[in-house]
């Protein structure tokens, strides 16, 4: 897995709560009805919730039953992963995490110790504007740093 490329970049919208339980580390596969290719993506959390994210796998629900996640941002970029892999009409039985109907298999986060904020979101997978991307710079900095002090 290389570092990111600042300028390759792009992101995806996600809504809240699932948003945020990717780039804390706790959600390891994104949820979609179209593929990608493995790469690294930014997080974006959506200006809306999910509207019945309780309409889930029982298992989900009882987690987010526990949480504040209506608290949770939104129209932020709060951090990046890596998508190293991904299946169509993937088992939603074998993963905690699937519901498919294509699963995202997410082998990294990093969420962002200063968010972006006040970003509009698109659908699909979307491309940063210069400031943007100026922006995230920094935070990819912050987590190069990080990661020099985890592989010493």
């Amino acid at each position: 897995m290389n570092l990111p490329d600042n300028n390759d970049l792009r992101a995806v919208s996600i809504k809240q709560p699932w948003a945020t339980l990717i780039s804390k580390g706790y959600k390891n596969i994104e949820n979609r009805v179209w593929s990608t290719k493995g790469k690294w993506v930014l997080i974006h959390s959506s200006k809306e919730f999910d509207k019945n994210p309780y309409n889930t796998k029982p298992e989900i629900a009882n987690v987010l039953k526990k949480l504040e996640w209506k608290k949770y941002p939104t129209s932020q970029i709060i951090g990046i992963m890596y998508i190293d892999g991904v299946e169509e009409n993937c088992d939603i039985d074998k993963y905690f995490w699937a519901t498919g109907p294509v699963c995202w298999y997410i082998s990294f986060v990093y969420h962002f110790k200063k968010p972006i904020e006040n970003v509009k979101g698109q659908l699909r997978l979307w491309t940063l504007t210069d400031e943007m991307k100026e922006q995230v710079k920094s935070q990819l900095g912050d987590m190069k740093e990080t990661l020099k002090v985890i592989y010493l």
